[in-house]
Parts: C-alpha cells; structure tokens; sequence
C-alpha cells in the first residue's frame, strides 16, 4: 500500500519536473525541438503512470489510507527534485532548509500513524440484511403454518 502511494507521488513529481525541464527547452529551442518533445513525451508516460499506479492502489486498499500516502510523497519528491534538477535550493538558506527538513519529517511520521491503524476487519451492518436462506425458511414455515 505505501509503495504503490510512494511510486505514484514519486512519478507525479517527476512528471512535473519533465514538464517544468520542457517549459525551459522550449523557451530557448522553440516548442517543436527535439528535447522539448522528449520531454513532453517522458512526462507523459510519467503521468499515466502514476494514474494507473494510484487506480490500482484505490482499488485495492482504503482511499482514506492512500491519499495522505500519495499527496505527502508527491510533496517531498517534488521538493526534492526540484532541488536537485532545477536547483532551487539556491533559494533556501540554513535556517529555512531546517525547518523544510522538520516539516517533511512531521510528514513522514503523520503519514505512518495513519498507516498502522488498526483496520476493521468484520464491521456490523447497521441494519441487518436476510440471507436468503434466512427467507426461504421463513416463508417455509410461513406456508406449514397456513396449511395447518
């Protein structure tokens, strides 16, 4: 379940990285330049990617569990590559550095709580709903009764 919300915000992020790197190809060798389509094409495959990985998660565990997953790691990969790919940790000094670095980690750590909770294995309906047996050997006994 983690690694399927892990993957999808990892590629997400990436997929904007790609589209950010093709914004700036595109600036300096036009629109139709070979980088800026080999961009716009990684970044397209990157982002069916990443809904194809997000469907599978929701479809197969709790969408209230894998949202905070997916959105958290879409958020820390994307600082992530952005600072390492557009180098924007020009922008940060120490002190801000710092304090992305606790708020990333309050993140991580938010997003396990959420992830160990314990899970309802057999909830009780809130009405309960007749099998069909259940009607079967009702409206049986229901008939013997008639007859009788």
């Amino acid at each position: 379940m983690v690694l399927l919300g892990l993957m999808s915000g990892a590629l997400g992020s990436l997929q904007i990285a790609l589209l950010k790197g093709m914004t700036i190809s595109a600036s300096n060798q036009g629109i139709f330049g070979a980088a800026s389509l080999g961009y716009l094409s990684i970044g397209l495959t990157f982002g069916l990617s990443q809904f194809y990985m997000l469907n599978v998660a929701m479809q197969y565990f709790d969408q209230v569990a894998i949202m905070p997953i997916y959105e958290c790691f879409l958020i820390l990969t994307s600082i992530l590559t952005g600072a390492v790919i557009m180098q924007d940790y020009r922008m940060y000094n120490w002190q801000q550095f710092l304090m992305l670095l606790v708020c990333s980690i309050i993140c991580i750590i938010g997003v396990f709580i959420l992830v160990k909770k314990p899970a309802i294995l057999n909830p009780k309906p809130l009405m309960a709903t007749p099998t069909l047996e259940s009607q079967t050997e009702q409206g049986d006994s229901l008939l013997n009764n008639i007859n009788e």
